[in-house]
């Protein structure tokens, strides 16, 4: 059975700290020493096998310029013995320099360790269109509006319509760290009663978890009152389970929300996540949208609001951090 896995967002997270602190150690012991390890890079020579490929990224982190990588997302799964990773990462150079990059990784679990067997570390670059002879589509959004162009678009009669949700995103912070000091299986558990506590948490407050994300989740709520009392809950459950040492990050925005399956899709959606990644440590940010609604006889208290910039959605946004209580 195919099942998430926050064990292996661990384990990842754990060697991209390895790598750029020169911990070659520890990079090493984390590579299946196989004749069939695979590792993939940019570049087309950059395709090299077993001790080889062990030998090349070893030589590569030992000549890197002062760096550290950013995980902007990332997704894990595992079946048995056998463990997937893919993510989007940023290698932050010097000071200033950004170069974002794409990372896939299959692990194979030896000896209760997992251990990589194959590793795609590479920059994205534009589709070139004189390559295929065609302008490849390059984004979800382009597919949607070639399909439109292309056919009639039907629709369902079943489907379920639009309707105004409030989306609570969460964010462990501090995870890569503890997770080291904690060892893999550690942190796992400590994640796994982490996603318990929201399960618990959603449901008493007529919310639903939508999905887990690495060692954050989505979760949806019927009203505001309900999404903030579940944001509320959630920071004081994981300062009982950590006593402080590891804070999550909220964000909280209501709004209209397309219902697909088990799924909530739309702008609402978006973002709620960006609000949460602007979120510091232990915070809960909640939009004007969402605070709006309460009205003036609202039990939460809120900090002063804050503006912000949020990557990929026009203009700006108000946010309120949200009060113990």
């Amino acid at each position: 059975m195919i099942k998430e896995s926050p064990e292996l967002v661990a384990v990842m997270r754990r060697l991209l700290e390895a790598v750029a602190n020169q911990d070659v150690s520890t990079v090493r012991s984390m590579m299946l020493p196989a004749d069939h390890l695979l590792i993939v890079g940019t570049a087309a020579e950059e395709w090299t096998y077993g001790a080889n490929a062990v030998g090349l990224l070893i030589t590569q982190i030992e000549g890197f310029a002062d760096y550290r990588y950013e995980l902007d997302t990332i997704v894990a799964y595992e079946a048995g013995q056998v463990g997937w990773v893919a993510g989007k990462v940023v290698a932050v150079v010097g000071e200033t320099r950004r170069v974002p990059l794409r990372m896939v990784a299959v692990f194979h679990l030896e000896e209760g360790a997992w251990r990589i067997v194959l590793w795609h570390l590479s920059e994205p670059r534009p589709n070139d269109p004189e390559i295929m002879g065609v302008d490849l589509t390059e984004t979800l959004s382009s597919l949607i509006d070639d399909i439109h162009q292309g056919s009639e678009v039907r629709v369902d009669d079943h489907e379920t319509p639009t309707s105004t949700v409030t989306i609570v995103f969460t964010d462990v912070e501090g995870s890569t760290g503890r997770a080291f000091q904690m060892g893999d299986a550690g942190w796992g558990r400590l994640v796994t009663l982490h996603f318990q506590d929201m399960e618990r948490i959603a449901e008493s407050n007529e919310g639903v978890v939508v999905k887990t994300l690495g060692d954050g989740a989505m979760l949806a709520f019927n009203s505001v009152s309900g999404g903030l009392r579940a944001a509320r809950e959630i920071q004081h459950s994981m300062t009982f389970l950590e006593n402080g040492d590891v804070a999550v990050r909220v964000g909280v925005h209501t709004g209209d929300a397309i219902r697909s399956g088990g799924d909530y899709l739309g702008q609402a959606v978006d973002k709620a996540a960006r609000v949460a990644a602007a979120a510091r440590p232990g915070q809960s940010l909640v939009t004007d949208a969402a605070r709006a609604l309460l009205g003036e006889s609202s039990d939460f208290r809120f900090g002063d609001a804050v503006v912000l910039e949020l990557r990929g959605i026009p203009g700006t946004t108000n946010a309120y951090p949200l009060e113990a209580e």
